[in-house]
């Protein structure tokens, strides 16, 4: 089977990994579109990245190599210079996945992904020869992105005791400094955990049990509401956002991620200047930097905004998706399914085109899971 673009990244759906004659001619199939592209993987010494990095290579096209980084390093890499293209090589749980990002460290737009689907198509051995290409390392990329995080830790939360965790050995690094006078059997008021890309947080403390990454995200927008600024969030952003928004009399920019549209671009490229919104690192600096401000806990800044739940639940359909989405919107803005005073629900088509997500948020006291499955029942929307 050929590759495929999947919303997890780009492998061989029957093997769910990415072979290194795979990864030479998906290098090729991006040669032909892009001039220079952003590259870096999560391991040293990956032979699927010098595979992928030949066939880029091969088309005379140039490879700026990151090296051993996390996703939101390749992000920073992409925001700071004028590449409109990066490449992230990921081997997770046995498996290799390819992760390609656009303009801003944004996803792949839709037209973005056709073409290079097109090109997949097309990709031959015959279109491989001799390296004539250039790598550039620009690892320097990496540090400035690091330098940029210790700024923003600057100063801690005072009388507060903390812990970092992350699955990514780069970011444990860079923290370990920071609270190496904490004994590992210490206290800790709160745990945060960022994911192995960079990209998201959750948090732990005693007093208010788990706070996930929504919530933590809201905690930030609401403080920058009140400083009366407004907010650029994609569409599938809780709703939550808006109203808050609306009682502080500010406004979310909502945009789809995956449009390259001019008014969706130019949201998108608004993003920058809240990098909260989109790197973790900064998610926890931005939260420490209100605790400091408000002289509050993060306790007591999760308990100010209302109660609300989300899930993400992927059903398998043999219908048209595409009718299916038709449907059950009724074509309403941002393919929002159903909503009421307690909740929404939006649809969306997998990359694979095999099932729909339906991404539920529910404000009332049930979860957002019981009132995503009763309005699949009421709906009769089934595998």
């Amino acid at each position: 089977m050929p590759l495929m673009i999947n919303d997890d990244g780009i492998y061989n759906s029957d093997t769910f990994s990415l072979s290194c004659s795979e990864a030479l001619l998906l290098g090729t199939a991006l040669g032909n579109i892009h001039d220079d592209i952003l590259v870096g993987c999560n391991q040293k010494d990956m032979p699927v990245y010098h595979a992928l990095t030949a066939g880029i290579l091969s088309k005379g096209k140039n490879v700026w190599n990151c090296g051993e980084c996390t996703q939101s390093q390749i992000r920073f890499a992409l925001q700071t210079t004028k590449i409109n293209c990066g490449i992230y090589i990921d081997h997770s749980f046995k498996n290799i996945k390819v992760i390609p990002f656009s303009k801003f460290g944004f996803t792949l737009s839709f037209n973005e992904e056709n073409e290079l689907l097109e090109n997949m198509k097309t990709a031959s051995d015959d279109d491989i020869s001799e390296p004539k290409g250039k790598i550039t390392d620009s690892s320097t990329l990496c540090d400035m992105y690091l330098s940029e995080c210790r700024h923003i830790f600057k100063n801690l939360p005072q009388n507060t005791s903390v812990q970092i965790n992350s699955g990514s050995r780069i970011i444990k690094n860079f923290f370990a400094p920071m609270f190496s006078e904490c004994k590992p059997d210490f206290y800790k008021d709160i745990v945060f955990n960022i994911s192995s890309d960079g990209m998201k947080v959750s948090a732990y403390c005693d007093s208010s049990g788990f706070i996930f990454y929504e919530k933590l995200l809201l905690i930030c927008c609401k403080n920058e509401f009140e400083k009366g600024n407004d907010i650029p969030l994609p569409h599938s952003f809780p709703m939550l956002a808006d109203m808050i928004a609306t009682d502080k009399n500010r406004y979310t920019y909502r945009f789809d991620p995956y449009s390259d549209s001019f008014e969706d671009t130019s949201r998108k490229s608004v993003t920058l200047d809240y990098p909260f919104l989109s790197d973790g690192i900064s998610l926890i600096g931005k939260i420490f930097e209100i605790m400091n401000e408000k002289s509050k806990t993060l306790s007591e800044l999760a308990n100010e905004l209302p109660h609300f739940t989300t899930t993400m639940k992927y059903i398998n359909i043999k219908k048209d998706p595409d009718e299916t989405i038709k449907k059950i919107t009724d074509s309403s803005e941002n393919n929002v399914c159903y909503t009421d005073n307690n909740g929404r629900i939006l649809a969306k088509k997998s990359k694979s085109g095999k099932s729909l997500i339906f991404l539920a948020e529910s404000y009332s006291s049930e979860s957002a899971e019981e009132f995503c499955n009763n309005w699949l029942l009421k709906s009769n929307i089934t595998t």
